[in-house]
């Protein structure tokens, strides 16, 4: 999304026209537009899938329209369909216009490790490095090049192994998709380098535990008060806490209360969702119950309040979920001055 930015304002055009001249039209993706919103400006709606979220209340599946995510340009957003997407992988694995050689080894040169501490590798699998928009791992001795996608609604993945010119892409409507798709690519790649089925692992069981390890609610209470066994009253009133804060990148955030408890609305985002707070102690420390705006469900989350004599300054919440990050993103409380001006608490 940084370098979208940057794109934009060097160009001065909108992201949307750079990609098509840029990528779309050379590529002959001509099913692929940025956003959902212009692929049915350009008449392409009908054929704009449903995207489907599980609901366990009435234990079926609903489906909705896939809305417009610009927070997400340059990170996604892109809504096209297989036969397209290939083409793109196509011109990746064999360097063709406009991916030059060193436009890809710019891509998939490896500047970080998705996990490394090595913990819970697949079988025969090393860790994964992620490079400019790309992910790189080896399976087997073989260089995979892959990218997941998951959003409300819809699932993805696809992969190519450079040395042997082989690819895939797999999408599927539904947030299930997207563990669905790297089995798929997983028994596919299997199938490829003629790995006997006895030794292959097991696909479905490794994606299916891939959330064993998150941490309990229990386990965040104990990170938030170490050697809390009851929970605390909350003894300052909810009013301390209530109002407005801002963070430069989540933007702004309320603070409310909702039966006896504080509540956040955040359902005016692309990627909306809703948290309640538990008070576990020290009438800062809390838990913050995560609700997906489309898919529902109930995350557990650290939360965090600092104060200033009677009111708070500061809220912290454990908005980032990847592994070994531990830090919560803090928001600045806003505060009205006589003239209705608002400004931060710093």
């Amino acid at each position: 999304t940084t370098m979208k930015n940057i794109l934009r304002c060097s160009t001065k055009r909108p992201f949307a026209d750079f990609l098509h001249e840029r990528f779309f039209s050379p590529l002959g993706m001509h099913s692929t537009n940025l956003q959902p919103e212009r692929a049915r400006a350009k008449g392409l709606g009908d054929r704009i899938a449903t995207g489907y979220v599980w609901d366990k209340n009435d234990q079926k599946y609903q489906g909705f329209q896939t809305p417009d995510c610009p927070e997400a340009q340059g990170a996604g957003s892109i809504i096209t369909s297989v036969n397209d997407y290939i083409r793109w992988i196509k011109a990746l694995m064999n360097h063709e216009d406009p991916i030059t050689e060193e436009v890809y080894k710019g891509i998939i040169r490896s500047r970080s490790f998705e996990n490394p501490d090595e913990k819970h590798l697949p079988p025969f699998t090393s860790p994964r490095a992620y490079g400019a928009g790309l992910g790189t791992f080896f399976y087997r001795g073989h260089k995979i090049v892959s990218h997941s996608g998951l959003v409300a609604g819809f699932g993805s993945w696809h992969f190519f192994l450079p040395d042997v010119k082989f690819g895939g892409v797999i999408f599927g409507n539904s947030g299930d998709g997207e563990p669905v798709a790297s089995i798929l690519g997983h028994e596919l790649i299997d199938e490829l380098l003629r790995v006997p089925e006895a030794e292959r692992p097991d696909w479905n069981k490794l994606e299916s535990g891939d959330n064993v390890n998150d941490p309990s609610e229990e386990d965040l209470r104990q990170q938030l008060c170490p050697g809390i066994k009851e929970t605390q009253p909350q003894k300052m009133p909810l009013s301390a806490y209530t109002g407005r804060y801002w963070n430069p990148g989540y933007r702004g955030i309320t603070v409310q209360t909702k039966n006896d408890k504080l509540f956040i609305d955040a359902t005016d985002r692309s990627m909306g969702f809703t948290l309640t707070l538990d008070h576990i102690g020290e009438q800062t420390k809390y838990i913050a119950h995560f609700s997906d705006f489309w898919e529902g469900g109930d995350v557990p989350l650290m939360a965090e309040f600092r104060f200033d004599n009677d009111r708070t300054v500061k809220m912290g919440l454990q908005l980032e979920e990847e592994e070994g990050f531990q830090e919560l993103i803090w928001f600045n409380r806003v505060i009205d001055d006589q003239t209705g001006k608002q400004s931060e608490f710093r």
